[in-house]
């Protein structure tokens, strides 16, 4: 797949799919190239080759990545992890939706300095229920798949080498099939929406690939409102000051109010 010319990219250099995996003892994570089919990994040992590694200008797919692996990269590339006990613990914190961790919270919503597809996000015509009823799983068993499996072993496990190479194995598989999951939705032609508001409004990006509608609509109405009053992109909205009715302001003197 030559990225000049792939269909969802938004001026993107590398575009890869990837997945992590945190355990107490073990971190992995595997990036597919797209371009060339060659996979790239990373354990603990080579946290500053990863950082190294994304650049702003690449494509990120994963599956519910905006939510979980997107934070645990922001969070190696920012240096607030380093070791795999950290990782698991942020790990957990994630899972666990401890929004009181300020950092963590903001890197749920903050822009990312790559270009990013959450593949979870998304939802073609052809598919039921809410996006989140969807797991990576059950769009393997849609796609029929050729291995479904569930993680080996328990997330709170320290794993011997030889468990770690089939977890390894385990988000190899993963990736490969959050692949099958990507082609598919090209297929559908369910970017095509996201690709024509990312490039109608700047000010959005591609927030259209992992966001929701609501979400999206709010951006697109700031846009919006800036070009008509020729407000520059970057700076910021001032609201007006609350207002409050106050009836006892607006209520006859002579009207008088009892309990019944």
């Amino acid at each position: 797949m030559d990225n000049s010319t792939h269909k969802t990219q938004l001026k993107a250099g590398n575009v890869y799919i990837f997945d992590f995996e945190a355990f107490p003892n073990f971190f992995y994570a595997l990036f597919l190239d797209l371009s060339t089919s060659n996979f790239h990994t990373f354990t603990v040992d080579q946290l500053n080759v990863l950082r190294g590694f994304v650049n702003q200008d690449d494509l990120l797919i994963g599956y519910n990545n905006r939510a979980y692996d997107d934070v645990i990269l922001r969070s190696i590339i920012d240096g607030h992890v380093s070791i795999c006990g950290e990782i698991y613990e942020l790990s957990q914190k994630i899972i666990g939706r401890q929004r009181d961790d300020k950092q963590l919270n903001r890197y749920y919503w903050d822009t990312h300095p790559w270009k990013e597809i959450d593949l979870m996000q998304v939802k073609p015509p052809s598919l039921t229920g809410k996006v989140d009823d969807w797991s990576l799983k059950k769009h393997q068993i849609r796609l029929r798949w050729q291995d479904v499996r569930d993680l080996p072993y328990p997330f709170d496990k320290d794993l011997s080498a030889k468990e770690a190479a089939e977890v390894m194995e385990y988000c190899k598989n993963d990736v490969l099939s959050t692949k099958a999951v990507f082609e598919d939705f090209e297929k559908q032609g369910v970017f095509d929406v996201a690709r024509s508001i990312a490039e109608l409004f700047d000010l959005v990006a591609n927030k259209p690939f992992y966001r929701y509608q609501a979400q999206l609509r709010s951006g697109i109405l700031s846009q919006l409102y800036r070009r008509s009053i020729g407000m520059p992109i970057g700076r910021k909205i001032k609201q007006p000051a609350p207002t409050y009715f106050e009836p006892r302001l607006y209520i006859n003197e002579a009207v008088a109010f009892s309990a019944a």
